[in-house]
């Protein structure tokens, strides 16, 4: 279904840039052949890249032989990547994630956009342009509540964003959209791998539970912000009324019980605070889900 929705979505991690250099900053980064744990997350992370990413989608779904084989051979390199890391070899490893991510890359250059003017073309531009400053915000706030270190991938971001704006400044929007979202696709996939701790530290054993209340507020806190950014999005970009209307649907319902959920957090009743604020969270994610985010 190529409707405004889908290309909201399914470019805002599909298509990357064109003749740019390639913004892999870790590639440089001696220190991540030394730091498994490092190597571990990338792993994970290409992984959604090359199977789950919208930009996979968008390749496996296109007409382009040559993107669907650049795709595979991607994969190839992550499976041997793979190996490596089981081996032990961080060296070969690290080198060959390098390589997979390029090669993705190049996979895109053989895809097309719709067609449309370049009045809409440049709307798209700014909208998606929002979005992605939410969703770098987002990203500074989950890694510093995880005590993580994402420096090299907001490093890539705002590469491929100041790249971005330099190709639309100077007129060539399709290849300034491509730019804009490989730095969507980059923030995106890291706050995913981030989130993927997010079960395992519910085991932890909090201090108090007011602390327990706090981290799922925060979480929730992330999802508020982004679903709200892409509704406006489909608003403004003639989505579906009747996915725009079951989304905030859900949007409404995740909101009111948020709210009731810090009326009881107020009161001092963390334990039933926690439950709702959950449940809010999981209506967040149906908005998500709708609009084609493999969230879990």
């Amino acid at each position: 279904m190529i409707s405004s929705v889908r290309l909201l979505l399914s470019l805002f991690l599909a298509t990357l840039f064109i003749l740019a250099p390639l913004p892999i900053s870790f590639a440089d980064n001696v220190s991540l052949k030394k730091k498994p744990d490092q190597i571990e997350r990338r792993l994970k992370s290409i992984k959604a890249l090359l199977n789950t990413s919208s930009l996979a989608k968008h390749i496996k779904a296109g007409k382009s032989k040559e993107a669907k084989e650049l795709r595979i051979k991607a994969l190839e390199h992550h499976k041997k990547a793979i190996a490596a890391f089981e081996e032990g070899d961080y060296d070969l490893a690290a080198s060959l994630l390098i390589k997979a991510q390029k090669i993705m890359f190049k996979a895109v250059r053989a895809t097309d956009f719709s067609k449309s003017s370049n009045k809409k073309k440049r709307r798209e531009f700014d909208h998606r342009l929002k979005t992605l400053r939410a969703l770098i915000e987002a990203h500074k706030r989950v890694s510093a509540e995880k005590g993580l270190n994402r420096a090299d991938i907001l490093a890539e971001v705002n590469k491929a964003l100041d790249e971005a704006n330099a190709l639309v400044g100077a007129g060539k929007i399709d290849k300034g959209r491509k730019e804009l979202d490989i730095a969507y696709d980059l923030v995106t996939v890291s706050i995913r791998s981030m989130r993927d701790g997010d079960r395992k530290a519910r085991l932890l054993i909090f201090e108090t539970i007011k602390d327990e209340y706090i981290f799922v507020r925060r979480y929730n806190d992330d999802y508020i912000k982004l679903v709200a950014d892409f509704i406006e999005e489909l608003k403004n970009n003639s989505g579906s009324p009747k996915l725009i209307s079951r989304i905030i649907g859900y949007q409404k319902k995740a909101i009111k019980l948020r709210k009731e959920a810090q009326s009881q957090a107020d009161s001092g009743m963390y334990e039933k605070a926690i439950k709702v604020v959950e449940e809010s969270t999981r209506e967040f994610k149906k908005v998500l889900r709708a609009l084609g985010f493999p969230i879990p």
